[in-house]
């Protein structure tokens, strides 16, 4: 957006629509990447399998199957940062940084 400078009493001034667009406009962010297979997420274990969203362990050897979650389906930094092969690209929202401790 071009700031609207006005030149008044030799100072410039700038219109305050400039200066709400420019605060409140969103910077975009998305969670970018290529997740690795179920079998290689959950291997042969039915609990590790499970964690992962779209996969299951099926048959005597429990072998992990299916499509795990795509990683531009996470709309938070924290689901995609903890997602194997994801990484968030764009800045964090504060109410999602980890300080530590437990929760309140």
């Amino acid at each position: 957006m071009k700031p609207n400078l006005q030149l008044k009493n030799g100072l410039y001034l700038l219109s305050v629509a400039t200066v709400v667009a420019s605060v409140v406009t969103p910077t975009k962010a998305e969670c970018k990447g290529t997740r690795p297979s179920c079998l290689t997420l959950g291997g042969n274990d039915y609990v590790s399998c499970s964690a992962h969203e779209g996969c299951t362990a099926s048959g005597i050897s429990e072998a992990c199957e299916g499509t795990p979650r795509a990683c531009d389906t996470f709309k938070t930094s924290s689901l995609c940062s903890y997602s194997q092969g994801c990484k968030w690209d764009g800045p964090v929202d504060i109410d999602e940084v980890d300080y530590g401790g437990d929760p309140v």
